[in-house]
């Protein structure tokens, strides 16, 4: 048994460990495509964070978010709206 050096057994990396890595990397990659300003689609989050795009569709709160992303505008592009404004 592995311990972390306190007496406590590791947890080691199992699926759990896994399942909550995908997040991460599903939060950060959504993080990261938004502050680019790129546009934001389920296949691009998944190719960034190195995931299937099924976890997505298994997730509601993550699809929710890239959804919700998808409909914003790229940032520092400009919305046809404000041109009319100008």
């Amino acid at each position: 048994m592995e311990t972390d050096g306190q007496g406590a057994v590791g947890r080691g990396s199992g699926p759990d460990d896994a399942h909550r890595d995908n997040f991460l990397y599903s939060f950060k990659a959504l993080k990261d495509t938004t502050d680019r300003g790129e546009e934001v689609t389920v296949s691009g989050i998944a190719r960034h964070a190195g995931i299937d795009r099924t976890f997505l569709f298994r997730h509601r709160d993550l699809l929710e978010q890239v959804h919700a992303a998808e409909a914003e505008p790229p940032a520092g592009s400009r919305d046809c709206r404000d041109a009319s404004a100008t």
